[in-house]
């Protein structure tokens, strides 16, 4: 199985070619500018992988949430490339992506608390158990509020952790250093849904007709100009 990843929901860009298990091409960048540098690096990892895009299975995308332009842009290029190849393209929440990029031994069987920073103070939130099961849904939540979500002892991850840190009881919540989202990682999800849904017609129907959508748990801020509408 031959996925391409792309990611640009946090900031940094990356794109992946993700093969039968591991990744064989990637790249990545720290842009402001994910229209300008995203596209470009897609083509230079499928040069480097020197694979045809007629040989794709699938083109993954993170999906959110995250910065409006940089999801935007992501979506956008993934839908793109799905039409282009002609194979279904699909999205996996930056939760997600960043729940599955960490090491179990930091895990060690609790519940994984992924907060990102959404700005004035908030953060969006998810909670999974040990094996990436859902603990409930997304949602943008004050700082104390998210610490709630999941069950016991938990890890938080993310770049917002920093916001959770001193509304943290103690002993209950472990913080993790979270780096960049890998593209490698969004692909690699992305392989285990095509695989659990491979058996059933009805759900790949789906996926192929249903391209991905931003993940948005709130309206982007919108400055208004004076004297303007």
């Amino acid at each position: 199985m031959r996925i391409l990843a792309v990611d640009s929901a946090l900031g940094p860009c990356s794109a992946a070619l993700w093969q039968d298990g591991r990744v064989v091409a990637e790249a990545a960048a720290e842009s402001a500018e994910p229209d300008a540098v995203l596209v470009p690096m897609v083509a230079a990892v499928m040069a480097q992988a020197n694979i045809a895009y007629a040989a794709l299975d699938a083109i993954a995308v993170t999906i959110g949430p995250g910065s409006f332009t940089g999801l935007r842009v992501g979506v956008a290029a993934a839908r793109g490339l799905s039409l282009a190849a002609g194979v279904p393209a699909i999205g996996i929440t930056t939760f997600e992506a960043l729940a599955a990029a960490l090491d179990p031994a930091d895990i060690r069987g609790r519940d994984i608390l992924i907060a990102i920073a959404a700005g004035r103070g908030d953060v969006y939130a998810q909670a999974f158990g040990p094996d990436l099961g859902l603990r409930g849904g997304p949602a943008c939540l004050a700082p104390a509020d998210a610490l709630a979500l999941g069950r016991g002892q938990r890890v938080v991850a993310g770049n917002g952790v920093e916001l959770l840190r001193a509304a943290a009881p103690a002993g209950q919540v472990a913080f993790l250093a979270s780096g960049a989202i890998a593209a490698g990682t969004v692909a690699a999800r992305a392989a285990l849904r095509l695989e659990s849904a491979a058996s059933d017609r009805v759900v790949l129907a789906a996926a192929l007709a249903s391209p991905p959508e931003p993940l948005y748990l709130r309206r982007p801020a919108i400055r208004h100009v004076a004297g303007g509408p």
